[in-house]
């Protein structure tokens, strides 16, 4: 499973740095969709990293035991 991982965060991170170098008129508009767009993506990565491991199975002491 930890090759999901890594190619989810080379495409996000791929993503996000072209979002980041690509012009886009008007300047606010642009900075508001690179950010809501990056949010979204890496909000969605750590969400299946916790939905994978929900319990904290792995862990001594979480908030969820």
């Amino acid at each position: 499973m930890v090759t999901g991982y890594a190619i989810a965060e080379i495409i996000t991170f791929f993503l996000v740095a072209g979002l980041i170098f690509i012009k886009m008129d008007p300047f606010y508009e642009s900075v508001f969709f690179v950010s809501f767009v990056s949010f979204i993506l890496i909000y969605i990565i750590y969400f299946i990293k916790d939905l994978d491991n929900p319990f904290g199975y792995s862990e001594e002491d979480t908030l969820a035991d």
